[in-house]
C-alpha cells in the first residue's frame, strides 16, 4: 500500500472533521479494494501491514502474553471505546493476523451494528481495514454497505463511490449489484433499481472458475427473479392500485395486465420463480396474484400447490394456498385440509380460530367423523392457548369457553373425554393461566377475559371444587353487582358438577 493510503487510514481515527468520509476513505485505501492478485504471499502482506500496528516511538514488548493482551482488549471493549481500541491495536500488535485482537474487534463491530450505533460501527470497520483485508472482504463489503446506508452523515455520493469500488472486485459482483438494488428499492427509486438490474444481466467476459459457475448461475437466477418483482411493482402501482382506490370490483372484467401505454401485455408478464428448492414466498405470492387478476385461477392454484410440494416444511406455503382457496370459493374439505396442515405447523396463529369455525360448521353426532373433528377442535384451542401471546386475549378464551359450555349442555361424553385429555396434559396451566394472585390485575385490564378464563376453569373444575382463581373472579363480579356474569359462572359450574366423575385429579 502506498504512503498516501497509510496516512489516510491513520488519520481517520483522530481527525474529527473527516468523520463523514472516514469509513469510505479507509475502506477505499484498504487491501480489499485494490486490484492486486489474490496469489500475493502472506509474507509480503504481513510486511506491508506491519507498519500500521507498530508505534512510531518504539515497538511493544515481544514478550507480551496473549492472556494479558486479551484482558486489555476486553477492558477496552467493555468501555465501548472503539477509538481507543484502534490506537491500542496499532501500538501493540506486531502481527496483523493476530486472532485475539481481530476476534474482539469483530465482536465490537457486531455489537455496534446490532444496536444501530453507526458512528462507532464506522470506526470499527476502519480498524478492520488495517488488517490485510483481502482475507476479510465479506466483512468489509457487507458491514460497510450497512453502515453507509444507515449512517446519519452518509449521502448518495459516498454510497456510489463505495459501490463502484466494491464492484471493481470480481468476487460476488452480481450479489453486490443486487445489494445496491435493495437499497434503491428502499428509497423508492424503482427506475434506478431497474437500470441496475438490467446492467447486472449483461454477460461478463471474465472466465469463471469451475467452483464459481454454480454460484454465478444462482445469482443470475435471483437477478431475473427480482427483475420480475420490479415489473410487479410497476404493474401494481400503474394498474391494480388505481382501480382499488377507485373502488371498482370488476378487475377481471377489464383488460388484464398493463395498459397499452405501459407497453407490456398482462398475459406476458410474470415474476420468475427460482427453480431451486428454497423459500421464495415473495415471488410465489406476487406471481399468484398476477395470475388471479388475469383470470387464471387454476394456474395460480397449481403454482401454490407445487410450492407446497417443493417445500412441505414451509408453513407459509399452506397459508398462501388456504387464502387462495378461500378467495375463490374452493372446496370446503380441501380448505380444511390445507388450513389444518398450516395450524399443525403454527398452532399459535390466529388462523387456528378459522379452522375451529370451519370444523364446527354442520358438525353432528351422527357424522362418522364427529369424534375426530371434535377432538381436532378441542386440541387446536388448547394448543393455541399454550402460547403466552394469547394469555390475556379475548378471542381464543371466548372460543374455548363456548366450546366447553356447548359440550356440557349436550352432555357429550366423547367431546368431554377429548377435553379432559387436553386438560390433564396441562397441569402447568393452573399456575400460568389460573394464578389467583393475578386476578386483580387481570380484571383491571379486561373483565371479559377474566370471565371467559373463569368459565373455562369452571367447566374443567377439579373434583367438583372451584379453583381459587374462579372464586376470586366470582367475588369480584359479586362486589360489582354484575349478576349476568355471576349467573354464567354458576350455570357452567352446575353443568360441570353433573360430569364430575369424568374429571382427572390434578
Amino acid at each position: 500500500m502506498d504512503e498516501q493510503g497509510s496516512d489516510s487510514s491513520g488519520n481517520s481515527f483522530q481527525d474529527e472533521d473527516s468523520e463523514k468520509e472516514g469509513v469510505v476513505n479507509c475502506m477505499l485505501c484498504s487491501n480489499s479494494f485494490s486490484d492486486q492478485s489474490s496469489s500475493q504471499s502472506d509474507t509480503e502482506s504481513d510486511s506491508e501491514y506491519s507498519a500500521f500496528f507498530t508505534d512510531e516511538a518504539g515497538s511493544a514488548d515481544s514478550g507480551l502474553q496473549s492472556g494479558i493482551l486479551q484482558e486489555e482488549l476486553g477492558a477496552l471493549y467493555d468501555q465501548e471505546s472503539l477509538a481507543g481500541l484502534g490506537s491500542f491495536l496499532r501500538r501493540i500488535l506486531r502481527n496483523p493476523l493476530d486472532r485475539t485482537g481481530f476476534s474482539l474487534l469483530l465482536a465490537s463491530l457486531r455489537d455496534c451494528l446490532l444496536t444501530h450505533r453507526w458512528q462507532e460501527a464506522s470506526q470499527a470497520i476502519e480498524i478492520v481495514c488495517l488488517y490485510p483485508t483481502h482475507h476479510y472482504e465479506d466483512h468489509v463489503w457487507k458491514c460497510g454497505m450497512e453502515i453507509l446506508y444507515n449512517h446519519p452523515d452518509s449521502d448518495l455520493e459516498l454510497i456510489e463511490k463505495f459501490a463502484r469500488k466494491m464492484e471493481g472486485i470480481y468476487r460476488h459482483r452480481k450479489r453486490k449489484r443486487l445489494e445496491k438494488v435493495f437499497h434503491l428499492l428502499s428509497r423508492g427509486q424503482f427506475q434506478d433499481a431497474e437500470v441496475q438490474l438490467q446492467s447486472a444481466k449483461i454477460t461478463n467476459q471474465i472466465r469463471l472458475k469451475k467452483s464459481d459457475v454454480e454460484r454465478q448461475e444462482y445469482w443470475m437466477m435471483m437477478i431475473k427473479a427480482y427483475s420480475g418483482l420490479l415489473k410487479y411493482v410497476n404493474w401494481y402501482r400503474n394498474y391494480l392500485l388505481p382501480r382499488q382506490e377507485a373502488g371498482t370490483n370488476q378487475l377481471r372484467a377489464e383488460k388484464p395486465g398493463f395498459s397499452d401505454a405501459d407497453g407490456v401485455n398482462g398475459s406476458q408478464f410474470t415474476v420468475p420463480v427460482p427453480d431451486k428448492p428454497g423459500v421464495w414466498d415473495i415471488f410465489i405470492t406476487k406471481q399468484a396474484e398476477i395470475l388471479e387478476t388475469n383470470g387464471k385461477v387454476d394456474d395460480a392454484r397449481e403454482l401454490l400447490q407445487k410450492y407446497i410440494t417443493s417445500g412441505p416444511d414451509n408453513p407459509n406455503a399452506y397459508k398462501y394456498l388456504y387464502r387462495h382457496l378461500k378467495r375463490n370459493n374452493g372446496d370446503q374439505q380441501e380448505v380444511i385440509g390445507v388450513l389444518g396442515e398450516y395450524v399443525k405447523r403454527i398452532p399459535s396463529d390466529l388462523l387456528a380460530l378459522d379452522l375451529v369455525s370451519l370444523l364446527q360448521q354442520g358438525l353432528k353426532r351422527q357424522n362418522p367423523e364427529y369424534s375426530n373433528k371434535i377432538g381436532w377442535i378441542t386440541n387446536s384451542l388448547f394448543e393455541m392457548l399454550d402460547y403466552p401471546c394469547w394469555y390475556d386475549r379475548l378471542a381464543p378464551w371466548k372460543a374455548l369457553a363456548r366450546h366447553l359450555t356447548r359440550i356440557l349442555k349436550k352432555r357429550d361424553r366423547v367431546a368431554m373425554d377429548a377435553a379432559v385429555m387436553c386438560w390433564s396434559q396441562r397441569d402447568w396451566w393452573l399456575y400460568h393461566h389460573f394464578d389467583p394472585k393475578v386476578v386483580k390485575r387481570l380484571v383491571k385490564k379486561s373483565k371479559e377475559v377474566a370471565l371467559q378464563k373463569a368459565l373455562v376453569a369452571s367447566a374443567m373444575q377439579t373434583a367438583g371444587k372451584n379453583l381459587p382463581f374462579v372464586k376470586r373472579v366470582q367475588n369480584y363480579f359479586s362486589r360489582k353487582d354484575d349478576r349476568k356474569s355471576c349467573e354464567q359462572l354458576k350455570k357452567v359450574q352446575g353443568l360441570a358438577t353433573r360430569l364430575v366423575r369424568h374429571r382427572p385429579a390434578l
